[in-house]
């Protein structure tokens, strides 16, 4: 986490809030892609009883990336121009190659890892994470010093972070003398595939429209009211997320594995649900409450003066923020439980809030009213989805509305 931090002030005395905008639009479609890239079929990687069966829906999980990555290539090649254009920046054609080199490596990525979490490989996954950052923040501030690229440095740099970390993943899982070495048979896995197809069913939508959700004001923002202005929400975001995300990604790593067995020996995680809700929201409260209190001054002092707006909508994002850190980690839960189809509910319906809330603050031509609406509608839903975790992690109560 230090490394970021360390990283943040350099890069932000690098390039200018344009270019944290161009970057933040060209994460934003990488990770829209990369929750429907796979069918979701990771999530289903820590349920199974086998390491077997688990390294064959991994597999399957990496077959199914390549094969959408070839279809991404193609619609990069053919309509690169007119991507662009609809994204609002023609700036990111130059970088739409890389969109599906990222599509296949975060799938395969993401699948692994699952596969690792089930082996609590929690010390070498996070320093991976360690690896990712360093490269990343390293490639950025070398081309930012040397001025090369400099409209893209940034997508660059966390096109090499994200290779290297997926090939380190690779390696450590060929190397881990403990991976099941049977022959994967492609008949099981299309067993596999049907047994999970909850996943793909309910799962990869309801991500989907929780991606695009999270995207919105990058979306939006970029489309009306330009690129310098989504530099600011990119460096609030990330700042912001630099201070809670590596932990309570930690805490929540440990909460799925051991949730997942919890529900699969006794079906409750009641007691491991309290528990993790109680650290993650020490975590979200302790970097959360300065910055909602001062977060102008904080990001003004240590990125430069340039950045108080940044400082500003980090504070307007807060409650939301500190609440996702906790509600978005238990929310497994609904996965565990095989209750995709109340996700997918909730995501179809927090998108259609956010959605709202942010095209009242663009016809006001207010950012400030887009993401103090965004915030409202986001933390209220949040609760709700905390609520519907709760429930469930308790298994399959009457009906949701039921007192636990």
């Amino acid at each position: 986490m230090i490394i970021p931090i360390i990283a943040t002030p350099i890069l932000s005395r690098l390039y200018a809030p344009r270019d944290f905008g161009l970057l933040a639009l060209f994460t934003s479609v990488v990770s829209i892609l990369n929750y429907c890239n796979s069918g979701r079929y990771e999530l289903a990687v820590l349920v199974p009883a086998s390491d077997e069966e688990a390294l064959e829906i991994t597999i399957y999980t990496c077959i199914l990336s390549t094969a959408f990555s070839i279809l991404v290539l193609i619609a990069v090649l053919c309509f690169g121009a007119q991507i662009s254009h609809f994204l609002g920046n023609m700036l990111i054609q130059r970088w739409l190659f890389l969109v599906p080199v990222l599509t296949i490596t975060m799938g395969c990525y993401t699948a692994i890892r699952y596969f690792m979490l089930r082996r609590k490989y929690y010390v070498a996954l996070s320093r991976l994470g360690v690896t990712q950052a360093v490269t990343d923040r390293a490639v950025g501030i070398s081309f930012g010093f040397g001025h090369l690229l400099l409209s893209g440095a940034q997508i660059l740099a966390y096109a090499v972070g994200q290779v290297t970390v997926t090939a380190a993943l690779v390696n450590a899982l060929l190397k881990d003398k403990e991976t099941p070495r049977h022959k994967p048979s492609w008949g099981r896995m299309k067993e596999l595939a049907i047994k999970y197809k909850n996943f793909p069913l309910y799962s990869m939508p309801a991500d989907t429209i929780n991606g695009v959700g999270r995207q919105l004001p990058v979306l939006m923002m970029t489309t009306f009211f330009g690129p310098a202005i989504v530099g600011y929400y990119n460096i609030a975001t990330r700042v912001y997320g630099m201070s809670t995300g590596l932990i309570s990604a930690t805490v929540g790593d440990v909460w799925r594995q051991q949730a997942s067995a919890a529900f699969s020996q006794t079906g409750s995680c009641r007691s491991l649900w309290i528990k993790t809700f109680k650290r993650l929201a020490i975590l979200a409260l302790v970097p959360g409450i300065p910055v909602a209190l001062f977060g102008p001054a904080i990001f003004a002092f240590c990125l430069g003066k340039e950045w108080r707006t940044a400082g500003h909508y980090a504070q307007i994002l807060s409650p939301f923020i500190m609440l996702g850190t906790f509600a978005s980690p238990l929310s497994i839960v609904l996965n565990i439980a095989g209750k995709q189809r109340y996700d997918l509910i909730w995501q179809v319906f927090l998108f259609l809030i956010n959605g709202a809330a942010l095209y009242i603050g663009a016809i006001r031509k207010s950012p400030e009213m887009a993401l103090a609406l965004y915030t409202t509608g986001y933390s209220l839903m949040y609760l709700v989805y905390l609520r519907m975790s709760y429930v469930y992690s308790e298994g399959t109560p009457p009906s949701l509305g039921d007192t636990p």
